[in-house]
């Protein structure tokens, strides 16, 4: 724990007669403190990376890399793939704020959800099929949830491009549900190297890396 204390010397007669301590627990502040700067650090060098590109790949199209016309569309689809990087970033920490702030408001609607779990994997079948990694829905067919329909498939999205990422090549990806006293519980299973117990006490720190490394790549 950290503390910080003050203290005040008791005098009777000018005789010392002891001292009051007040004693503040500042652990969770400085915990706060700590995860501050470690978001500004990690997002700073996440933002940097795909303007570092962006400047780059614009200076090489202005000092004559415009006269190659086939070079000139590889350097501009590169620019727009890190200025989407680049937003989806800027989304992330807009989202963040909003979702800490307590602003975001939840609109609960009746879902079914074997067809919503099917809807979110869709978008990610073809970066699935590069790496040849196979999908299945094992949710019940005619179970329906009441649930916000952006929130749920952000969740699931996030969690199955995470599971196609650190996959190897060949692995499997299995969504499952149980359902106890009117709660629904949805599980996503992934045949990857999973989270190491060191680590998992950081999974909901704000843009937290297990591996930063491995990370840049994907």
């Amino acid at each position: 724990r950290r503390m910080i204390v003050h203290s005040v010397a008791l005098k009777r007669a000018a005789v010392p007669a002891g001292c009051v301590s007040v004693f503040y627990d500042v652990t969770k502040i400085r915990q706060l403190e700590d995860m501050r700067r470690e978001f500004v650090a990690n997002v700073s060098h996440e933002l940097k990376t795909p303007l570092t590109s962006i400047r780059g790949y614009a200076e090489t199209l202005l000092h004559g890399g415009l006269e190659d016309a086939e070079g000139s569309r590889r350097f501009v689809g590169k620019i727009e793939r890190n200025a989407l990087e680049l937003q989806a970033l800027v989304e992330d920490i807009l989202k963040l704020s909003e979702i800490e702030s307590g602003r975001l408001e939840f609109q609960s609607v009746s879902l079914n959800l074997h067809e919503t779990i099917q809807s979110v994997w869709e978008n990610f079948e073809g970066m699935a099929r590069k790496k040849d990694v196979t999908f299945e829905n094992q949710v019940e067919g005619s179970l329906v949830v009441s649930v916000d329909s952006g929130a749920i498939k952000q969740v699931l999205g996030n969690l199955i491009d995470n599971a196609i990422k650190y996959s190897s090549t060949g692995g499997s990806i299995r969504i499952s549900s149980t359902s106890q006293s009117g709660w629904c519980r949805v599980q996503v299973m992934d045949t990857g190297p999973g989270i190491a117990e060191r680590d998992l006490p950081h999974l909901f720190e704000r843009f937290y890396r297990v591996d930063k490394a491995r990370s840049r790549e994907v």
